[in-house]
Parts: C-alpha cells; structure tokens; sequence
C-alpha cells in the first residue's frame, strides 16, 4: 500500500518542488544566490528526511498509510510562506 501511495505523491511533490523553485527564485538579486542555493539544499534535505522518516513509520505500522503525504504538505507550506514573504513589502 505504501508504494501505491508513493506512486501518487510522486507527481504532487514535482509540483511542490517548483512551488519551491519560483518562492526561492523570485526577486534575487546577484548578492544572495548562495544563500538560495543552500536554502534550495536545505529544503531539498529537510523533504527527504521526513519521507524516509514517515515511511519508517508506515512500514513499522505507528502511523497509517495517508501519513505518506506529510512531505508534500510540508514542502507546499513552505512555499507558500516564501512566496507570501517575498510578496509582502
């Protein structure tokens, strides 16, 4: 059950991931590249461990299966505070 949940996150968190990519890649200027690479890295890392996490729990059976999607959540909350922040003046 946990792969055919998988198989359905996956095209929701390529979605996510450009979410992500137009929050981060608004309004740079030259300065702070390397601050949004690394915060692009950290994203990256923090979405990767809460999916291997949740999933550890999934197949030891402490949560249920719908937990799967909680990486997504978390990315799509994510890049809607940038962009919000990046909005605002």
């Amino acid at each position: 059950m946990v792969n055919i949940q998988e198989r359905f996150t996956l095209p929701v968190s390529c979605a996510v991931f450009a979410l992500l990519g137009s929050a981060i890649g608004i309004n740079l200027q030259p300065r702070t590249r390397y601050n949004s690479f690394s915060l692009t890295l950290g994203i990256i890392l923090l979405y990767d461990a809460i999916q291997v996490i949740a999933k550890i729990f999934i197949i030891s059976e402490i949560i249920s299966f719908s937990w799967i999607w909680l990486p997504n959540i978390v990315g799509t909350t994510v890049g809607v505070y940038l962009l919000i922040k990046k909005n605002s003046p």
